[in-house]
């Protein structure tokens, strides 16, 4: 189907009206995307997903890649500590020849892992 947004107008607007309508929507959004992109996955949920910062597709905000390999090191370490049987796959926005990777490929890769990881920024919106 078709997505679309309205505005309700309201007499005295105020902030909180605003953030709500704006989780409202993302959430409206996230569905409409798995009705329409999305496979069902059940229970094969096998991987922690890291996203990187570091990627050939992305905008230059990098890490430093000696701290991404420390972040990563204690993110494993975590895991073996809390039992976590996971595997870690790191996740940098591209394929392994740099090309960017489809939005349904990104949207399986996301929806099939059981905790998602990463630096504050526009990967974890």
């Amino acid at each position: 189907g078709n997505l679309m947004f309205t505005t309700p107008t309201i007499a005295t607007p105020n902030i909180d009206f605003f953030i709500h309508r704006h989780w409202a929507a993302i959430d409206i959004l996230r569905m409409w995307i798995k009705e329409r992109k999305g496979k069902e996955k059940g229970s094969d949920k096998k991987y922690i997903l890291y996203t990187s910062r570091n990627s050939p597709t992305a905008n230059k905000r990098d890490v430093d890649p000696q701290h991404e390999k420390d972040i990563i090191e204690m993110i494993r370490e975590a895991m073996a500590a809390h039992g976590r049987k996971e595997s870690l796959v790191v996740f940098n926005g591209a394929k392994k020849d740099g090309v960017a990777i489809s939005l349904q490929d990104q949207f399986d890769l996301f929806s099939s892992a059981s905790a998602v990881i990463g630096p504050h920024g526009g990967a974890m919106a």
